[in-house]
């Protein structure tokens, strides 16, 4: 997963990339790693030197995922914060038009 491209459209490219910064770990593990002579497409595995983030995040990516939107509930609407911050506003309006009335 972590090998470059050798043909096609993005040839020269890798089939991942990662912000760099995000997880220290993470970077250090990408840094070491290296495949095996023998078997290019398995990672080598050394004594001592911990891959589990890197695992992990080949696994992911092999998986491809891809985002799904959450269905809304039925029945409940959508409410935007603009809405929510309109709705406010209204309610301490007819708070101050109610405590007016009320003093006079």
């Amino acid at each position: 997963m972590m090998n470059i491209r050798a043909t096609g459209p993005w040839e020269g490219t890798p089939r991942l990339k990662v912000f760099r910064g995000i997880s220290g770990e993470l970077d250090k593990q990408i840094k070491r790693a290296c495949n095996d002579a023998k078997h290019p497409d398995k990672r080598l595995k050394r004594k001592g030197v911990p891959a589990d983030l890197l695992e992990t995040l080949e696994y992911m990516a092999a998986h491809n995922p891809r985002y799904h939107e959450p269905e809304l509930l039925k029945g409940i609407k959508k409410l935007t914060v603009i809405d929510a911050f309109k709705k406010k506003k209204e309610r301490q309006k007819q708070r101050v038009r109610q405590q007016r009335r009320n003093s006079w």
